[in-house]
């Protein structure tokens, strides 16, 4: 009797832990994530404190990883990396597995650059001419759909550039300091910043779909971060 007795004890202390314990380390979260940035990534000191200090409170430590600007969105898309540091909205589109947290964390000026040709005040003028933008920019692509704008995408600003000086377009969308580097070459004097047309290029954090759980959580770090003035957004100019 008392080894029965010893016996349906073990069994029923060894089930109460396993019904305790397990749900415990199913759910502890790795400790540890790993976004990729591409070559700019750095320049943006901002943001990468501000995501540090954003999962330190959830109780992760990040690490950035600094690659190729397409081999770091294919590792994050598959889930190599955990995401991404900053990109724009409208990534989603083409690399599906990203899912954007909604608070943006640093902006970039963007302007139209052309052909001195090219007479605009508004963006209704630029029916006339074509534009090459950017593939999934989200605000170049409502641009063209709200005005009705002939448009060539290009999935890098060095294709962008190519296709404006071989007059393959008129204007193209890039950032100021893209934008004066063609003004200042050689063949600079045939093209001109189209004033009172620039637009403002939002960042966001990206997070692989493995992680979908701490969206919520994150986003509300960082708009808690953005009420306190952790984070500000001022424009920084791509180098």
């Amino acid at each position: 009797m008392g080894q029965l007795i010893s016996t349906n004890f073990y069994k029923r202390t060894l089930c109460l832990f396993v019904l305790i314990s397990t749900p415990v380390f199913a759910e502890l979260p790795n400790s540890t994530l790993i976004f990729a940035q591409n070559s700019l990534g750095d320049t943006f000191v901002c943001a990468q404190r501000a995501l540090s200090t954003a999962y330190k409170k959830l109780g992760y430590d990040v690490y950035y990883r600094t690659l190729p600007n397409k081999r770091a969105l294919k590792e994050s898309n598959s889930g190599q990396s955990d995401g991404e540091l900053l990109r724009v909205a409208g990534l989603e589109i083409e690399y599906p597995n990203l899912i954007r947290v909604p608070v943006p964390l640093c902006s970039v000026e963007s302007v139209l650059i052309g052909k001195k040709t090219v007479k605009a005040d508004r963006f209704e003028d630029l029916k006339n001419y074509s534009i090459g933008i950017t593939t999934g920019f989200i605000d170049q692509e409502k641009l063209v759909r709200e005005y009705n704008l002939k448009a060539t995408r290009a999935y890098k600003n060095e294709i962008l550039i190519e296709l404006l000086l071989h007059k393959r377009v008129d204007l193209i969308f890039l950032t100021t300091d893209d934008a004066h580097k063609i003004l200042n070459s050689p063949d600079g004097d045939q093209y001109k910043i189209i004033e009172g047309l620039n637009r403002d290029i939002y960042l966001y954090h990206y997070l692989h779909k493995q992680h979908q759980t701490l969206i919520p959580l994150i986003t509300a770090q960082l708009e808690q971060m953005t009420k306190d003035g952790e984070i500000i957004m001022t424009h920084r100019v791509m180098e």
